[in-house]
C-alpha cells in the first residue's frame, strides 16, 4: 500500500548550467513524490481522516517492511533527438523519515532520517564525462535537484538502529561524498587535473 503525492513535468527549453553547458531544444523531464507512506508486507493498515477520507498515517501493526514520509526527485536533461549522438544528464534525490521492519519477533532495524543525492554524468562518443551544475539551472530553484552542483557524484547519510535478540546492536549515524575535484596535489611535486575524492563516516 501507498500515499502520497506526485508530479510530472515535461518541457522543452534552452538549459544554460552557467558552467560551460548550454543545451538548446533540450528535453526537461522532471518527477517528484512527496510525503510518501508505504508498506509491503502482510497484514499494514492505513489510517484515515474521518472529515476528508483520505490516507494520513499508517497503524503499527503488520508484518514487513514500513517507509514513511518518504521524498524523492528524478530530473532528466536530454539533447534534442537531431543531434548527432544526443546526450543525457540525471539528477536524482531522496528523503526518508523513518523505514522500519515489522512484526520480526527479537528484531529491531530502523533507519531515519536516510538522504541521498546522485549526479549522473553523460559521456560522449570520445568518452569524455561531463556533469550538470543543477544548482546554477533556475527550473529546480527551491527542490533538493537544486541542492546538486557540478563536483557532486553521490551522497548519502542517515541514521540506524539494530537490535537482533539482544545479540547484536548498532545505532550509529553514517554519511558519505563521492565528488570531482580540481587540480588536485599532493603537494610533493604531483598534481591531477580532475579526480574523484571519496569519504565515509559512521
Amino acid at each position: 500500500m501507498l500515499f502520497g503525492a506526485f508530479g510530472l513535468n515535461a518541457q522543452t527549453k534552452t538549459i544554460d548550467d552557467g558552467n560551460g553547458i548550454t543545451i538548446a531544444d533540450a528535453s526537461v523531464l522532471s518527477f517528484s513524490i512527496s510525503g510518501a507512506t508505504m508498506f509491503a508486507g502482510a497484514g499494514g493498515a492505513l489510517i484515515y481522516d474521518g472529515t476528508t477520507q483520505r490516507a494520513t498515517g499508517l497503524e503499527d501493526g503488520g508484518t514487513g517492511l514500513a517507509v514513511q514520509n518518504a521524498n524523492f526527485e528524478l530530473a532528466i536533461i536530454s539533447e534534442p533527438a537531431t543531434a548527432t549522438a544526443p546526450l543525457s544528464w540525471l539528477a536524482v534525490t531522496g528523503e526518508i523519515g523513518k523505514a522500519d521492519l515489522r512484526g520480526i519477533d527479537g528484531v529491531t532495524a530502523i533507519t531515519r532520517n536516510v538522504t541521498f543525492r546522485f549526479n549522473g554524468a553523460a559521456t560522449d562518443a570520445a568518452m569524455v564525462s561531463t556533469k550538470l551544475d543543477w544548482s546554477a539551472i533556475s527550473d529546480f530553484d527551491g527542490t533538493r535537484i537544486g541542492t546538486i552542483d557540478a563536483t557532486l557524484d553521490l551522497s548519502f547519510g542517515g541514521e540506524i538502529e539494530l537490535n537482533i535478540q539482544d545479540n547484536v546492536l548498532v545505532a550509529a549515524g553514517f554519511s558519505g561524498t563521492i565528488q570531482t575535484v580540481s587540480n588536485v596535489t599532493d603537494g610533493a611535486g604531483i598534481t591531477v587535473a580532475q579526480a574523484r575524492s571519496g569519504r565515509a563516516h559512521v
